[in-house]
């Protein structure tokens, strides 16, 4: 065995390598504040490099040092978490897991680190490197109490200032954190274990600042000693430093034994059939159960009551309506917990519930999937499901619903690079939506992917006709689309009574297209996911379910379908596409990717009443709008996301000054552009038909 101690860089920084090691594990010890990499922790890293303590073969330890001086610092956390990755970048890059031990400003340093990897695609190799973090003393909110001379220094050093108590930079750290914990949840992506050992005598970062107090994803426990001493175990047998180790070496056996396999995935799948008195409701995967009678939890009243919120409330709203919608949102976690209470009734559902929540916890991928033929069934608004902490899609269960004799469907090819379909249809004849407002976003999210790496083609004009022919070429060309996105108005014909899409006719008035006879075109490109921006694009009827687009379109083979419930305001409609197709491209899956722009949509309440600068704003919570049609897996349309993509294919960035324009530009108007929309809709169809000339002044 051939061990070697490297002294690294000016601050005292050193590694002690295992040569003989392939992959080895690391230990990384990290100081606080006026701190140092050998005297903050005295015997602690010579008691772990003993050869009886279990990490003398196949691990490296390594100490992080950093200008930390107690009068004047030229860097503030953020800098000192850069330099962090360049440490780990150049230093670790052989170790698969690396386990922090951090004290005190090296946690904050440490958390910070993590919130900027995780955020950074091209980064985030280093967030999933960082198996177990150990939280020593770090003061999350700040000082408790700081030295006097701490408080007089903060003008010439950025460090103290910002470990004030609850300064803007911990709280934006304690945010972004939170942030974190909930898009690996969401995305199924493993957090690290986080361990926080709070001193009995710990002035400076008592147990009220220890963020696991607050966070059930953080152990805590309580130590012997202060703020520096409990830094310092003199023996083996000390505390702090049994459970240290033996939460590292036990987590550092179980990724030997299990490497970086995902948890096992959870499906639970509920049918629902409509008998002569009511709905019975059975539970056939994971297991097969005995049927129970399902009461559906809103009625006729609350799903008028809904539909006036969502699409009534936004139009001309007065005092009364104010007080209305207040009144309708007060129901919201009460109907969602009767939503839950529906369906997991009994001790079959109670199990069943435990199964996701135990796989969600676990970040496993886990569908809960509603079969049904029954319009009432399938419009019960069921993304609103909670416990009593929050909406189950929130917390990592992907809700989808099914057909009731929904079958497996094709094994897609997802094959680099991505290719979309973009249908945006404007009849003349029909309420106008600028299409400006939501196609952008999209074009921006796309846009962030390297070059080569996805392909956008428009159905010009967005004709059936044209639809037919794109359809036709792309299977002669063999390049098959991957989703096909609509941008226009959905309806339900009484008529025919089915539902129906409006596309152009050549005449550029309306030509209404029912989701079977669209679904028969694109059932032969074998289409993994078709996106209905549409007013009411997935609004059940009382008529057969197949009438309904949505529906129609599963039942015709395609993969997925995400329409929307009721009418969306274009606001919401902006947020939602950004959303979904930035995390598309990041690598999760279609049902995690809705999960993500459901979540944005809640964070971003707001929605303007007119267009303009300082528009007017009423909040309105509309994230269960968008509904997920799926059979099969839940697949993931860029696997891996734009971060497995070489950095040398990223495309380069324009020079960017302070105030965020393009350099030699001036500042962003306050008065954005609008209006006209309509107008150069016409002039576009003009140039489709005649050779034009624009001819002006400058």
């Amino acid at each position: 065995m051939v061990k070697r101690e490297i002294e690294v860089d000016e601050y005292g920084s050193w590694i002690w390598k295992d040569d003989n090691a392939r992959e080895p594990n690391l230990v990384l010890f990290i100081h606080g504040y006026t701190g140092h990499p050998e005297a903050t922790w005295a015997k602690f890293p010579s008691l772990i490099r003993q050869v009886d303590q279990g990490f003398d073969s196949g691990f490296d330890v390594a100490s992080f040092g950093y200008e930390s001086h107690m009068v004047r610092n030229s860097q503030g956390i953020a800098d000192i978490a850069g330099r962090l990755l360049t440490f780990i970048d150049a230093h670790a890059h052989e170790n698969k897991n690396v386990f922090i031990i951090a004290h005190s400003l090296g946690g904050l340093v440490t958390r910070r680190f993590l919130i900027e990897t995780f955020n950074n695609l091209a980064q985030r190799e280093f967030f999933k490197k960082i198996r177990d973090v150990h939280f020593i003393g770090v003061p999350d909110m700040g000082a408790s109490r700081a030295p006097r001379s701490l408080q007089g220094i903060r003008k010439i050093n950025p460090l103290a200032a910002e470990l004030r108590r609850n300064s803007p930079v911990l709280l934006d750290i304690l945010r972004a954190w939170d942030t974190v914990v909930k898009s690996c949840s969401r995305g199924k992506i493993a957090l690290p274990k986080i361990f926080n050992y709070v001193g009995n005598h710990d002035w400076l970062a008592p147990m009220k600042q220890v963020i696991g107090e607050f966070n059930a994803q953080e152990s805590v426990r309580i130590v012997a000693g202060s703020h520096i001493s409990i830094a310092k175990p003199h023996n083996s047998e000390n505390d702090l430093y049994k459970l240290v180790t033996r939460n590292i070496l036990s987590s550092a056996e179980t990724l030997a034994t299990t490497g970086d396999l995902p948890p096992a995935p959870y499906h639970a799948r509920l049918v629902v059939k409509a008998d002569d008195d009511g709905y019975n409701a059975q539970w056939v995967e994971p297991e097969e159960t005995d049927s129970f009678s399902l009461i559906l939890p809103l009625t006729a009243e609350d799903m008028a009551e809904l539909r006036w919120y969502l699409e009534t409330y936004l139009q001309f709203p007065g005092a009364g309506d104010y007080v209305r919608a207040h009144g309708i949102e007060a129901k919201f976690e009460s109907w969602g917990q009767n939503l839950s209470e529906a369906i997991f009734v009994n001790r079959a559902g109670r199990k069943m519930r435990d199964g996701l929540m135990k796989a969600a916890n676990a970040h496993s991928s886990n569908l809960l999937t509603i079969g049904a033929s029954d319009p009432s069934v399938l419009g019960q608004p069921w993304e609103m499901m909670r416990d009593e902490t929050a909406p189950l899609t929130f917390q990592g269960v992907t809700i989808r619903r099914q057909l009731e004799t929904s079958s497996e469907v094709t094994k897609f090819d997802m094959k680099p690079p991505l290719r979309v379909l973009l249908i945006v249809s404007r009849p003349s004849d029909i309420g106008f939506i600028d299409p400006r407002n939501s196609i952008a976003p999209l074009l921006d999210a796309l846009d962030a992917l390297p070059p080569g790496q996805v392909s956008v083609d428009f159905c010009d004009p967005p004709t059936l006709a044209e639809l037919e022919e794109r359809i036709a070429q792309a299977r002669r060309d063999k390049l098959p689309y991957h989703i096909v996105h609509f941008d226009g108005h959905g309806t339900y014909v009484p008529q025919i009574g089915v539902g129906a899409l409006a596309f152009e006719k050549d005449d550029a008035t309306t030509e209404l297209v029912t989701g079977a006879q669209l679904g028969e075109k694109l059932v032969r490109l074998e289409v993994p996911l078709v996106l209905l921006e549409a007013r009411r694009g997935s609004d059940l009827s009382d008529k057969e379910i197949y009438g309904s687009v949505a529906p129609a379109l599963i039942k015709s083979g395609v993969g997925s379908v995400i329409a929307f419930s009721h009418s969306v305001h274009v606001e919401a409609a902006r947020l939602l596409v950004e959303r979904f197709y930035q995390a598309l491209v990041d690598g999760l899956t279609i049902g995690q990717s809705l999960e993500e722009a459901c979540a944005k949509l809640n964070a971003n309440r707001k929605r303007w009443l007119h267009q303009g600068p300082n528009p007017e704003t009423i909040e309105l919570q509309d994230w269960f709008i968008p509904q997920l049609y799926q059979v099969g897996d839940d697949l993931a349309l860029f696997p891996g996301g734009h971060s497995a993509v070489s950095a040398a294919t990223s495309p380069v960035e324009e020079p960017v000054s302070e105030n965020g324009t393009l350099e030699g530009f001036p500042l962003q108007p306050m008065y954005r552009f609008h209006g006209r929309a309509m107008e150069m809709l016409q002039l576009e169809r003009d140039f489709r038909n005649y050779p034009s000339v624009l001819r002006g002044y400058g």
